[in-house]
């Protein structure tokens, strides 16, 4: 069997194991992809775990992405094959309304049980996606000036795709997520001194991540009225909280966005 075809069942492991995920050594300083299904068994969104690599040329520019900046990267790798990846680091900011307010121009269920002392509501807006002339552009460019990598940086679109919650428990500070966007990638020092685990939130496939003091605990549901549901992200994160605490209140959220 060649080196390739090892690589390819190593990553295809990683991908069905249902269990602890613990990366073997050839997976160190590289990336992880992880998915998370639904009830039915469709693939509802795709999370990559990997750390920053200054020699490449994408984790180079994420690296200088700073919150509330979204860039369109094409890198002309020399295959042939001409594909723009649009990245964003998304800035949370302030909101001065209430929850339900929040809840409705989002269309994101995001609550909390009543033992949970809120103390900050945020909002997360999105980025237009890039016109397929600007992409034509971008190869244009590369092809004109000999560039291996071209950006475009996207334009804010005002519309809210997220929410997160500022809370506290037993003394304990803790943060949930909610976003349409079901695409993550998640950078660490390690990828192998990270703890990844697959689990189970009330019935929803889940991903528990701790390293570097704070876990944080995954899962995506359909929500919404039939014929109108939409994949929803969340992410529970707390430091020094344990796993099955952090899956209790899991547990409970989910009930609630239902």
């Amino acid at each position: 069997m060649s080196n390739r075809e090892n690589w390819d069942d190593t990553i295809e492991a990683i991908k069905v194991q249902s269990k602890s995920v613990n990366p073997p050594a050839e997976l160190k300083n590289k990336v992880m992809e992880l998915f998370l299904s639904g009830a039915e068994g469709e693939k509802l969104a795709e999370i990559r775990v990997d750390s920053l690599q200054a020699e490449d040329d994408m984790d180079r520019i994420l690296s200088e992405l700073m919150p509330g900046m979204g860039k369109a990267i094409y890198i002309a790798d020399g295959s042939g094959e001409k594909k723009v990846s649009q990245q964003t680091n998304y800035k949370p900011v302030e909101w001065a309304g209430s929850l339900h307010e929040l809840e409705t121009e989002s269309h994101i269920p995001l609550r909390v049980p009543d033992y949970i002392q809120l103390h900050c509501i945020e909002a997360v807006y999105g980025f237009d996606n890039i016109t397929e002339a600007e992409m034509d552009e971008m190869y244009e460019e590369a092809a004109r000036t000999g560039k291996t990598v071209v950006t475009r940086d996207l334009r804010p679109s005002g519309q809210t795709v997220g929410v997160v919650l500022h809370g506290l428990w037993a003394g304990q500070s803790l943060q949930l997520h909610g976003l349409t966007t079901t695409k993550s990638r998640i950078h660490v020092p390690d990828v192998e001194s990270h703890y990844i685990e697959r689990l189970n939130v009330a019935g929803h496939e889940a991903i528990f991540l701790q390293g570097g003091g704070m876990g944080q605990l995954m899962w995506v549901q359909q929500c919404g009225a039939l014929g109108q549901k939409t994949a929803v992200q969340y992410e529970l994160r707390a430091s020094n909280m344990n796993k099955e605490l952090l899956m209790k209140l899991a547990c409970e959220i989910a009930a609630l966005a239902k």
